[in-house]
């Protein structure tokens, strides 16, 4: 899957409905050819998209980057919102967990999204996190293997 191109179509399907918000993304001028699960991966970049819109304002850019080296891609996401602090960090990625930035507005969702979001980046040997700081925005990131790792299920003989 030419990993780069699945990043652009999914950000099209968001500037659709958001069409005012300022999503940047410079697409590789070289395809960045990946094995892995297009469909789960790209539920991943849409739960991310997803998140930083729901939760910095509506004028608030949107900065979209991928790397790429021999072994690894690099996806990274970052916004101008309210940041976190590092005990929501540390729990973030948990089941049931999310973090209610405003008291003033309600969010839709379980606090799933994360959850899902790091077994499917594990699943596919690599990695997932945030870094940030209250009150300076959040880079979320994930990093996959070009080489697909075996996934361990628990059925191996």
């Amino acid at each position: 899957t030419d990993f780069g191109a699945l990043i652009t179509d999914c950000i099209s399907t968001f500037k659709i409905q958001f069409s005012e918000r300022p999503i940047h993304f410079s697409e590789p001028t070289v395809p960045v050819k990946l094995q892995m699960d297009p469909v789960r991966i790209y539920e991943v970049i849409a739960n991310l998209i997803d998140n930083a819109i729901k939760y910095t304002p509506p004028e608030s850019p949107l900065e979209i980057s991928l790397d790429s080296n021999p072994d690894h891609v690099y996806f990274a996401i970052s916004d101008q919102g309210p940041g976190l602090s590092t005990h929501i960090q540390k729990r973030l990625f948990g089941a049931f967990e999310r973090e209610n930035c405003d008291p003033q507005k309600r969010y839709s969702g379980l606090g799933l999204g994360l959850f899902i979001s790091r077994g499917i980046i594990e699943l596919h040997g690599g990695t997932i996190g945030v870094r940030s700081q209250a009150g300076q925005g959040c880079t979320f990131f994930f990093n996959l293997p070009k080489t697909p790792a075996l996934a361990k299920t628990g059925t191996e003989a």
